[in-house]
């Protein structure tokens, strides 16, 4: 028996080794939440995201918890362009909005949305008085799909560097209906908070 163990001892160690690997990657993953928002920033400059992070817990605080696993989390991706095949690019992957609650960007970027479909009439949580008060985007029908960020405090705090030219929407993606409603909540919530209609 000690010979065998002696003669087999580094294949013992190495399928050891493995299994703790396959373990923990296991592990990991099934203990991956998912966000309850996803905000993703479309832009020709690289917005600080740790600035971003340093101050989510106060939009967090506002979240439903979409998946039901007891946690808030908004997670931010940020998408830099500096061409225009950059942006083609990023707009194939933002082209559905299964991806996307809120998007923030130019009024540029959300031209090149053909289907305006996929984004939010935000009259539909936000009253025309107070509508008002910002600067929006609306297409053919009279539907507001945006509103301008500029000179946006808590944005510029979040790491948004230059706010002229931005915007914030709503995507209005496809999940199942429970998860749909608490993530269009959500959106819904942050956006206001966001354009200071909450005070956080």
């Amino acid at each position: 028996m000690r010979a065998f163990l002696n003669y087999y001892k580094w294949h013992i160690f190495f399928f050891m080794l493995f299994a703790v690997c396959v373990l923990t990657f296991t592990i990991t993953s099934c203990s991956k939440s998912e966000p309850d928002l996803v905000i993703n920033c479309i832009s020709p400059e690289y917005i600080n995201v740790q600035n971003f992070n340093d101050r989510k817990s106060y939009l967090e605080a506002l979240l439903h918890d979409a998946d039901g696993d007891d946690k808030k989390i908004i997670t931010l991706a940020n998408y830099t362009y500096d061409t225009q095949n950059n942006l083609d690019e990023v707009m194939k992957i933002l082209g559905n909005a299964n991806d996307s609650d809120i998007i923030i960007t130019t009024s540029a970027t959300l031209s090149e949305f053909e289907d305006k479909s996929i984004l939010v009439d935000l009259r539909s949580f936000i009253s025309d008085t107070d509508l008002e008060k910002y600067v929006t985007l609306k297409d053919d029908t009279g539907k507001v799909y945006a509103i301008s960020l500029i000179d946006n405090d808590y944005i510029k705090d979040m790491g948004f560097f230059n706010t002229s030219d931005l915007y914030i929407t709503v995507a209005d993606n496809e999940e199942d209906a429970s998860k749909r409603s608490a993530k269009k909540k959500n959106a819904r919530n942050i956006t206001l908070a966001i354009i200071k209609e909450y005070n956080i």
